[in-house]
């Protein structure tokens, strides 16, 4: 019975010897497990910090896109609404210029008839009726030229006031494209007004 309970003994003893050993393999290998896990969970929370600054950065700039399309469709209409004005102004400027035309033409014909006609009074006298006719001529190229006057007057101010609501729109905030083609309608609108000035009207 002393020899079976002194190989019991060992028995046991080397169990728990092993289960010891075994304890201590597992203890160990929970630490690991402990600190890889605390690892992974500052990785984990450091991807979701990273992925909350990217959602912030990725809404900021779908702002940033609207803002600019807003602003692209914005100068859009502007163009076109200065095109179709424009068009308009052009229209406008071709119109008073044949005003303009015939006006001067009807004052040219009306001072010839006036020159030929007070020639006429010269050379044969003046009678009532001619002296009549030669006044009545006189008001008319008078009329005519302050009409023709009052016609550039307004002419000029309408190329002026256009011309500087288009210099406005050009020095605003607007897409490049959009500036280089508001410079072109300002040239364009420009040059009619310098063949106006071109113009000569004589005094009777």
């Amino acid at each position: 019975p002393r020899v079976l309970y002194e190989e019991l003994q060992t028995s046991s003893e080397n169990e728990v010897n092993s289960l010891s050993s075994k304890l201590k393999d597992l203890m160990k290998e929970k630490e690991t497990l402990s600190a890889n896990l605390a690892q992974l969970r500052k990785e984990i929370s450091q991807v979701k910090g990273e992925k909350e600054n990217l959602q912030a950065v990725l809404q900021a700039k779908e702002e940033e896109i609207k803002g600019l399309l807003h602003q692209y469709h914005k100068s859009q209409e502007e163009l076109l609404k200065m095109k179709k004005a424009s068009e308009s102004a052009l229209k406008m400027d071709e119109d008073k210029d044949k005003k303009i035309t015939d006006m001067s033409k009807e004052v040219t014909k009306l001072k010839e008839a006036l020159n030929s006609l007070s020639q006429l009074s010269y050379s044969t006298g003046t009678p009532k009726r001619q002296s009549q006719q030669l006044e009545l001529l006189q008001q008319q190229v008078k009329q005519l030229q302050n009409q023709l006057a009052e016609t550039k007057k307004q002419h000029q101010e309408i190329v002026s006031v256009y011309r500087t609501h288009l210099l406005y729109a050009v020095q605003g905030q607007m897409d490049e494209d959009v500036q280089k083609v508001l410079k072109q309608i300002l040239t364009m609108c420009k040059n009619p007004s310098q063949k106006k000035g071109e113009t000569v009207f004589v005094d009777p």
